[in-house]
């Protein structure tokens, strides 16, 4: 039987996905963030490209070696953008295919600069709101005509001096296996030598500009989960749950690496 892994269809998942398209055991199923966090909750999928606060709030998965979809410094692809400036936001619209970036814009609005938004339903597009999280491939088309914007790597980058780890391979425990570790380590090997080719044949389907998607690959998306990321892993765990947006105690996060 085929290990049935999710991921998402981003940019910067794809030297992730390099080695997963076309290799035969593996069923590959693209999901947005939000839903391939439920996809492995209900069992549907073995293993995910999950975001870091679904793993984080379930505490039952193990996380997958030395693989990752974080920053150090500006990530280009997450950013708030906001009407007003940054220190006279009340309200902000949240993006809901996301909630590792929701919860880290609630960490550093509510930390780094001291405030207390009210938080849109995103599926009120109608209400108004001086400022909105978009992440993914929408922001490197996005031309902006916002009053600010905040790179939310750089910001964690900026207040801690720490990668930051947006998605993590994780999976029940039963799915951890070796041999899965090792499908998904020359999945990644196959993508991070390829990078250029990856931006070249990625450019023209995403409209994105081929040039900024090779910089934005080599040199904005980390794709380690190293000692500095896991360090940065741990700290955004303790801030998480300062901040109520687990589901209960953080768990330790090193138990749950393989």
């Amino acid at each position: 039987m085929p290990l049935r892994v999710g991921t998402v269809s981003y940019l910067n998942s794809v030297p992730l996905n390099e080695g997963l398209y076309e290799h035969p055991e593996v069923d590959l199923r693209p999901y947005v963030p939000s839903r391939l966090a439920r996809e492995l909750a209900d069992g549907s999928i073995d293993i995910g490209l999950v975001p870091v606060i679904e793993v984080l709030r379930h505490g039952g998965y193990r996380i997958f070696p030395n693989a990752a979809i974080g920053c150090v410094g500006a990530v280009l692809s997450v950013k708030l953008f906001s009407d007003v400036p940054l220190a006279d936001i009340r309200s902000v619209r949240l993006d809901p295919s996301s909630r590792t970036s929701n919860a880290l814009t609630r960490v550093l609005l509510e930390g780094t600069y001291s405030l207390s938004p009210r938080y849109v339903d995103a599926s009120t597009p109608d209400e108004p709101a001086d400022a909105t999280l978009v992440i993914g491939d929408p922001v490197l088309r996005r031309v902006t005509g916002a009053h600010a914007e905040l790179d939310l790597g750089q910001a964690w980058y900026d207040m801690t001096g720490l990668p930051f780890v947006f998605a993590v391979w994780a999976g029940r425990p039963a799915a951890a296996t070796q041999d899965a570790a090792e499908v998904l380590a020359a999945s990644k090997r196959a993508g991070v030598q390829n990078i250029d080719a990856i931006a070249r044949r990625e450019a023209v389907g995403r409209d994105i500009n081929a040039d900024l998607c090779r910089r934005y690959l080599r040199d904005h998306i980390c794709f380690d989960l190293g000692e500095a990321q896991q360090a940065g892993l741990k700290w955004f765990t303790t801030l998480a749950e300062e901040h109520g947006l687990l589901a209960g105690p953080a768990p330790d996060v090193d138990a749950l690496l393989l």
